[in-house]
C-alpha cells in the first residue's frame, strides 16, 4: 500500500512538474492599416495580446526571415571598450595592480574550475586604460582582430587576484561595456552595448572570500587582508564574431537590418502598443514578426507576414 501511495505522489509530482515547463502559444496579434508605400515612409504596426519575445524580419536584403543565416561573415574586425573605476591606494591597501582583461576563443561555455583552466586565455590588460582612483576612466576602444581563431565564438574576461594578501585589496568597479564586430563595408554588428548584454556569469577558480557581482555594472569589493588568496573571474557571453547588420547611417541603429529585437525578457516585461520601419528602397518585401514564448525546456511561436509594396 504505501508502495502505491508512493508511486502516486511522484506521478503527481511528475506531472506538475511537466506542467510547469509547459508555454502557452503566444497571444501577440499584429496589424497594419497601410500595405502601400512610398519609399521613404515608414510602415507601422499596431500590437496586442502577449509573447515573450517578438523579433522582425523586414524583408530587405539580410533581413530575410529563413534565410538570415546566409548572411553571416567571417572578415569582420571585433573591438570592445568600458569603463572602470577603482579604490584608491592608502595607508594598508595594497598598491599592485589586481585586475586582468582577458580573451579567449577556446573556451567551451561551461563555468567551471576545470573548463576555465584548460582553455586558452590571452592576456590584453596592457591594450586597456585602468583607472588609479576612484575616478571613472574611459579606456580606449580596444580592437581584438588579432585573436580571432577560424569561426568560433570570442569570449571575453575581468580577472580579479590578489596582489598581496597582507593587506587590504583595491575594489574595481566595471561599466559602460559594448562588444561589436566592424566589417570592410563600413557596417558593424552590436554584440552587446552594456554589461547586461554581455550576460557575464561569476566564476571563482580560487578562494570564495568574495565573488563578482554583476548587473548594470561589474563590482569587486576590496578584500581584508590576510584572507586566503582569491582568483575570481566574470566572464562574459560567447560573441559570434560572424554575425552580420547592415547599418543605414541615415536611419539610426534602431533601423539597423538584421533580426531586429523588438521585446525579449531582458527588454521589458510588457509588449509595445506598436513598432514603426522605414523602408527607404523601392520593391515588395515580406515583413515578417516572430512571436514566442520559451522557458528552458519549450518553446512556441507564431508568424506573422505582410506583403509590403514600397513604390518609387
Amino acid at each position: 500500500m504505501k508502495n502505491i501511495i508512493l508511486a502516486i505522489l511522484v506521478l503527481c509530482t511528475t506531472i506538475t512538474a511537466c506542467k510547469k515547463m509547459d508555454v502557452d502559444e503566444p497571444t501577440l496579434n499584429v496589424t497594419t492599416v497601410n500595405l502601400s508605400l512610398k519609399a521613404g515612409d515608414t510602415a507601422t504596426f499596431a500590437f496586442s495580446g502577449y509573447a515573450d519575445y517578438i523579433n522582425y524580419y523586414s524583408g530587405e536584403p539580410g533581413s530575410v526571415f529563413g534565410r538570415i543565416d546566409s548572411f553571416s561573415r567571417n572578415d569582420g574586425s571585433p573591438e570592445f571598450q568600458f569603463s572602470s573605476a577603482v579604490s584608491s591606494a592608502g595607508t594598508g591597501i595594497t598598491t599592485g595592480n589586481n585586475l586582468s582583461v582577458l580573451i579567449s576563443t577556446n573556451f567551451n561555455g561551461i563555468y567551471d574550475n576545470a573548463n576555465v583552466s584548460k582553455a586558452t586565455w590571452t592576456d590584453i590588460t596592457k591594450r586597456v586604460t585602468l583607472a588609479t582612483t576612484t575616478t571613472v576612466v574611459n579606456s580606449p576602444i580596444v580592437n581584438v582582430n588579432d585573436l580571432k581563431a577560424g569561426s568560433g565564438p570570442m569570449y571575453l574576461a575581468f580577472r580579479y587576484q590578489t596582489s598581496n594578501p597582507t593587506l587590504r585589496q583595491r575594489q574595481w568597479t566595471i561599466s559602460n561595456f559594448a562588444f561589436r564586430t566592424k566589417f570592410p563595408d563600413g557596417k558593424q554588428y552590436n554584440h552587446a552595448t552594456s554589461l547586461t548584454d554581455a550576460a557575464f556569469t561569476p566564476f571563482n577558480l580560487a578562494g570564495d572570500s568574495a565573488t563578482w557581482s554583476s548587473g548594470t555594472t561589474l563590482v569587486h569589493v576590496g578584500l581584508l587582508p590576510n584572507l586566503p588568496v582569491d582568483d575570481d573571474w566574470v566572464i562574459s557571453k560567447p560573441f559570434d564574431l560572424k554575425k552580420y547588420t547592415s547599418i543605414d547611417p541615415t536611419r539610426g541603429s534602431s533601423d539597423a537590418l538584421g533580426v531586429v529585437n523588438i521585446k525579449n525578457l531582458a527588454l521589458t516585461g510588457t509588449v509595445p502598443a506598436n513598432f514603426k520601419w522605414r523602408y527607404a528602397t523601392p520593391g515588395v518585401y515580406n515583413a515578417v514578426f516572430v512571436s514566442r514564448n520559451a522557458n528552458s525546456r519549450n518553446s512556441k511561436e507564431t508568424i506573422k507576414s505582410f506583403t509590403i509594396t514600397v513604390n518609387p
